[in-house]
């Protein structure tokens, strides 16, 4: 998990894309910057980091 090349990741709806940054987010020291366009997305994101005990800005 130390590579620093870019991911490009197609999943469909449902298809767990939220792993590719909260398990970074849970594994590794540092900041994980995330950016959410939509807001019921976000709302959806906001509550999966809380259960995780994963800290967020807005």
């Amino acid at each position: 998990m130390h590579y620093k090349s870019p991911v490009v990741a197609i999943i469909g709806t449902g298809g767990g894309k939220s792993v590719l940054f909260i398990l970074p987010a849970l594994c590794l020291t540092g900041v994980t910057v995330v950016v959410m366009l939509l807001v019921l997305l976000r709302e959806d994101i906001k509550s999966r980091c809380n259960k995780a005990g994963i800290g967020y800005i807005k």
